[in-house]
């Protein structure tokens, strides 16, 4: 994956980082995420967006069940530190 990631990811990546942050117990379910986004998004391209992510490291699927479309999902240490790093350029 590239250095500079998309506004869609960072979008994904910053509500991943919002839940963190609420310090729940509740897992972030991807699915809600997808089925609320006010985008035109297709179901293939987001999974696609979601692999992307997975592969450079910056969030992690941590659960899922047989008819989960998606899972639950959280930022991994590399999320962080990518928006951490963009806020500095802010």
């Amino acid at each position: 994956m590239s250095d500079k990631l998309t506004d869609f990811e960072v979008d994904i990546l910053k509500a991943l980082r919002k839940h963190k942050n609420r310090n729940t117990a509740e897992q972030f379910f991807m699915d809600e995420y997808y089925n609320n986004l006010q985008e035109d998004v297709t179901l293939s391209h987001f999974r696609e967006t979601l692999i992307l992510l997975e592969d450079g490291e910056y969030i992690k699927k941590i659960a899922t069940t047989f008819n989960d479309e998606l899972g639950y999902y959280e930022i991994a240490p590399e999320g962080l530190r990518y928006l951490k790093n963009l806020d500095l350029k802010n």
